[in-house]
């Protein structure tokens, strides 16, 4: 689990999600859906906050071709005059966020309200209910175990790449 290994809170991740929506009278159109990491997108609740009538995933070609990232990268921002961002209301229930930074591999922590500031998404409640991630969904993460046998709280960090310098 990607939150794991950063070190925040499922709730805190911004999950950038490329869709492709149609009807309303503006014909097809690609929306990015912003919902936060612990919980789903709901197709209806977006179509509704948008005025569509039929929504699915964008093929990872067409994702790929608006945003210049490969699926699983993609920031919660547009840079396509063809792309407006509709972020889910429950991002502002966290005062950082954190998400993908174009590529694999890579995150940035922000301020929820620099990203607001700048991305100026349309907000609704496009997502489900909050969803545990380690509970029966997945299997739960291991517990580290300190040296006196008991279970010790941990948080993911950078390595030291000092002495490899």
């Amino acid at each position: 689990m990607v939150s794991a290994i950063r070190g925040n809170n499922p709730s805190q991740a911004l999950k950038a999600l490329v869709i492709v929506i149609r009807g309303g009278g503006r014909g097809r159109r690609m929306v990015l859906a912003v919902v936060p990491g612990n919980r789903q997108l709901e197709m209806k609740r977006l179509l509704t906050a948008l005025g569509a009538q039929k929504g699915r995933f964008a093929p990872p070609e067409e994702a790929e071709a608006i945003t210049g990232c490969v699926m699983g990268a993609v920031p919660p921002f547009s840079f396509s005059p063809d792309l407006s961002v509709i972020a889910d209301a429950a991002i502002r229930d966290n005062a950082e966020v954190v998400f993908n930074a174009g590529l694999l591999g890579r995150s940035l922590f922000m301020a929820t309200e620099d990203y607001v500031e700048v991305v100026d998404p349309l907000f609704a409640h496009i997502a489900g209910t909050a969803i545990d991630l380690v509970g029966g969904l997945h299997p739960p993460l291991p517990t580290p175990i300190s040296s006196t046998g008991t279970a010790a709280a941990t948080r993911a960090r950078k390595p030291d790449r000092s002495a490899q310098r």
